[in-house]
């Protein structure tokens, strides 16, 4: 600052002086605001952050907050005193449960992980406190934001499609699509056992539609992969396997003609959950039209009489069982009823 005094004729002449003073700019620097956009390897949507990407000018950084621009609650961190050392520590990190954190040797937070729920272009605004006493109560601060573009890349979509219940032995198909994507040219699919095996083993099959027959509950793991940009996603797909029903039937099987039957059906596996008697073998086309409630059928043969169980099992599994039951009636015969004495007679008994 110049200062100048007066000046007059008969006195003396201007004087001249000079104050100095220096002003310290504390506002943070943003000159190195940056983000990792997540790989093909990392998870869906992930994105790396970092602390320390922001520098400090003439006095410290104590505060800092994320917004990362997708709705989630901003994330607050702060510089305070932590077993014996000031570190970088969350504030309210359990609002929000999609960011994680990586710390250093000191336990001060390093680099902050968010995972976004979509693809897309997302503004990133980071805001940023100095003090030069930030540990006074109501401390003189600046405060500073800046915002950049994240870009979070697209990943292809995958829908799964099939029968996940089936009937063991029998055979289904299972279909991969992405329906969210639009140009599907460069996309694979590829099918494992096991996640375990992606690393490792040769895919059992590759392509869109895969047909095995099922003698036990499996798991399918299928990823595609955009071969144009390397980003792939993962799902699975269980296909439960319903054994067919072991009906056994018990009861008497040779009765006295008049005699009542009653036969009794039970299913060993449990997974029966409609069943209908009948006198006619079924073919391989019948259907139960009249299920039974009662797993007991009592009725009065009048000749042999073979009886058939049909159960059904609620993913339509069908199984049948028989049983046969023999009729004996006791015939007695006598060749005359009247004779004279000394003659004989005949008696003759039949089906016993």
């Amino acid at each position: 600052v110049k200062l100048v005094s007066p000046r007059t004729q008969t006195t003396r002449p201007n004087c001249v002086a000079y104050i100095t003073t220096k002003i310290n700019d504390i506002r943070p620097i943003f000159d190195n605001l940056t983000y990792t956009q997540a790989t093909p390897t990392s998870p869906l949507g992930q994105t790396i952050f970092f602390v320390n990407d922001v520098q400090a000018s003439a006095a410290p950084l104590y505060w800092q907050k994320y917004d990362f621009g997708d709705g989630t609650t901003p994330l607050e961190i702060e510089y305070r005193f932590d077993v014996n050392a000031y570190k970088w520590l969350p504030i309210n990190a359990d609002q929000n449960p999609t960011t994680t954190f990586e710390y250093d040797a000191t336990g001060s937070v390093e680099r902050i992980l968010h995972t976004y729920a979509t693809h897309g272009t997302y503004t990133y605004t980071r805001t940023v406190r100095s003090s030069e006493n930030f540990e006074e109560e109501n401390a003189e601060y600046c405060e500073k934001s800046e915002t950049i573009e994240v870009i979070v890349p697209k990943v292809p979509s995958l829908l799964l499609e099939g029968d996940d219940e089936i009937c063991i032995n029998s055979e289904t198909t299972i279909t991969a699509s992405s329906p969210e994507d639009e140009n599907t040219a460069n996309f694979t699919y590829q099918w494992w056992y096991d996640t375990q095996d992606i690393a490792t083993e040769t895919p059992i099959f590759e392509g869109t539609q895969y047909t095995q027959l099922y003698t036990g509950e499996t798991t399918l793991v299928v990823k595609v992969t955009n071969t144009e940009t390397g980003f792939n996603r993962t799902e699975t797909f269980t296909v439960k396997v319903e054994p067919f029903p072991e009906i056994t039937l018990t009861g008497a099987t040779k009765l006295c003609m008049g005699e009542q039957a009653n036969i009794t059906a039970t299913d060993a596996t449990g997974a029966t959950v409609a069943m209908q008697w009948s006198f006619v073998q079924p073919t391989e086309n019948t259907v139960i039209t009249n299920p039974s409630t009662s797993p007991v059928l009592t009725f009065t043969p009048t000749s042999d009489t073979t009886v058939y169980l049909l159960a059904e099992t609620a993913q339509g599994c069908f199984a049948w069982k028989s049983i046969k039951i023999y009729i004996t009636d006791p015939v007695a015969k006598i060749s005359r009823t009247k004779i004279c004495e000394g003659e004989s007679v005949t008696l003759t008994g039949s089906s016993a």
